[in-house]
C-alpha cells in the first residue's frame, strides 16, 4: 500500500497475576520483541516500562521483565509496588552490549466496581532518566 520497504516485527509477551493469601496479588510480565528486515526507526521495538521514556531504549531486539505487588490495605484501597528491567540490543549474540534500564515505583488503586474487579488510581514511577506520573484505569499491563 505505497511502502518502499519490506519488514516485519515479532512481538511476544506473557503476564500473570497470582493471589497470595487474602490481601496480596503478585504479578510478573515478560516481553520480547524483534524486528525482521529493513525496519524504519519509528517502528523499531523499544522498552515499555513504567518510568522509562518511550522509544529511548530502542534497537532491533528488546527484552523486558516487570514485577508487581498489589496489597489490599483496607476494603477497596490498594497499594502497588513495582520494579522492572529492560534491555535493547542489536543482535541476540550481543546481549552483553545491550543498552539497559531499571525502573521502579509505587502507587495506589481504588476498587471502583467490585463485581468486575475494576480499579482506578495513580502510579509514580522512576528510572535513571526520568520520573513519571500515571493515572490508571484497569491494570497498567493491559495491552
Amino acid at each position: 500500500m505505497g511502502g518502499e520497504s519490506h519488514y516485519g516485527k515479532i512481538n511476544t509477551g506473557i503476564f500473570g497475576l497470582q493471589p497470595v493469601g487474602n490481601n496480596f496479588i503478585i504479578g510478573a510480565k515478560l516481553t520480547a520483541n524483534s524486528k525482521l528486515g529493513d525496519i524504519p526507526f519509528y517502528t523499531k521495538p523499544f522498552v515499555k516500562l513504567r518510568g522509562v521514556p518511550a522509544m529511548k531504549y530502542q534497537a532491533n531486539n528488546i527484552v523486558s521483565l516487570e514485577g508487581e505487588v498489589d496489597w489490599n490495605v483496607h476494603k477497596r484501597w490498594h497499594l502497588i509496588g513495582f520494579a522492572g528491567f529492560g534491555s535493547a540490543f542489536k543482535e541476540y549474540k550481543a546481549v552483553n552490549d545491550a543498552n539497559s534500564v531499571v525502573s521502579g515505583g509505587g502507587g495506589f488503586r481504588y476498587l471502583l466496581a467490585r463485581k468486575f474487579g475494576m480499579k482506578m488510581g495513580a502510579d509514580f514511577a522512576f528510572s535513571k532518566d526520568d520520573f513519571a506520573f500515571y493515572i490508571t484505569m484497569g491494570h497498567a499491563w493491559a495491552f
